[in-house]
């Protein structure tokens, strides 16, 4: 029985760590800042108006 072994060729040094762990925390921080800005058409999207009541409707 023969086996064949894969050979990888990558390495990760402590830059590219670093680097991964920076990519992470500014993607949180874009996150957060566009949920920051957005909120309001965010939570618009999931709210109820009440609706009219029948005095309402004919007012109008």
């Amino acid at each position: 029985m023969q086996f064949h072994l894969s050979v990888v060729l990558g390495y990760l040094d402590p830059g590219s760590g670093s680097f991964i762990i920076q990519i992470l925390i500014a993607s949180l921080l874009g996150s957060a800042l566009m949920i920051k800005a957005f909120w309001h058409r965010i939570v618009g999207v999931f709210r109820r108006d009440n609706p009219l009541t029948p005095e309402e409707s004919q007012d109008q």
